[in-house]
């Protein structure tokens, strides 16, 4: 049954709305008058709405940007430290430290001399034990750089105070956490330096066979060796050149045996490649 208004309130609404007031109009007429000035009206402030968020959300993504480029780069700059001091540490185990020095160009150069003597380890007990443990403590890592690197990563973020982050974590409420772009340029970093760290290493004992090898070249007579000895004689007699040079080379390799059998009667422990 249709319900009409009172006359008066009808023409009190419909003054308000700016229309005409029919006579018996019915309160569904009312409310189809009212919706039509206030559905736009809401309208507007609906997408006022969702434009006052996106603005919000911008402001806020721009200031923890603001934030977070600054953080970043803190602990990037804390990691690089953690990881200057963790090397430092590893070439002193790897006796590269001891026999560093800097050149006239100010470039650091490993050097050796000094290290053989009468055709053995010289007597200084500093840097014999040196040698002799950097060779070891080689021996058990450098032929493991995966393992190596994973063990400098860990040890990193550990005296950095950097956790590793958790899935889907918000970096502004936890510093903390490892940032992903950190985590990509510590791992390279890592890499190159294992790489550069052993072949320094590789180096370091090359040069320790090389003046054990020198040795025994001016002191051929010290070996006590048939062997050694016949070819050395052989070569003195030999006048083709081509097989000069072949019993030259065959004296080197018995002679870098016998040099790495000293090292190894004296403990010292090279890496299979040397």
């Amino acid at each position: 049954m249709r319900k009409n208004l009172n006359s008066k309130v009808e023409r009190e609404i419909a003054e308000v709305l700016g229309h005409s007031a029919h006579k018996d109009m019915s309160v569904d007429e009312v409310l189809a008058m009212m919706l039509q000035v206030f559905l736009p009206v809401l309208m507007v402030f609906i997408i006022s709405y969702f434009l006052f968020k996106t603005d919000v959300r911008q402001e806020i993504k721009r200031t923890q940007d603001v934030y977070k480029d600054p953080i970043v780069d803190n602990q990037r700059q804390t990691l690089m430290n953690a990881l200057d001091k963790l090397e430092h540490t590893e070439r002193k185990k790897l006796a590269l430290v001891l026999f560093s020095s800097t050149n006239s160009d100010g470039a650091e150069v490993l050097d050796t001399t000094g290290l053989i003597e009468g055709g053995k380890l010289v007597d200084n007990e500093l840097v014999k034990k040196t040698f002799i443990n950097g060779c070891r403590y080689a021996k058990k890592n450098i032929p493991f750089p995966k393992k190596m690197a994973e063990r400098w990563f860990n040890e990193v973020i550990k005296r950095a105070g950097v956790s590793l982050a958790k899935e889907n974590y918000e970096f502004v409420n936890d510093p903390k956490c490892l940032v992903d772009e950190n985590r990509k340029v510590l791992q390279l970093d890592i890499e190159n330096r294992i790489k550069h760290i052993t072949d320094d290493t590789r180096k370091l004992q090359d040069l320790a066979i090389s003046e054990l090898l020198k040795f025994y070249i001016n002191n051929i007579d010290l070996l006590n060796d048939n062997e050694i000895t016949e070819l050395v004689h052989r070569v003195a007699k030999t006048k083709e050149l081509k097989e000069k040079r072949y019993l030259m080379e065959r004296v080197k390799i018995l002679i870098k045996k016998h040099a790495r059998n000293v090292f190894k009667e004296q403990g010292v422990e090279l890496l299979n490649e040397i």
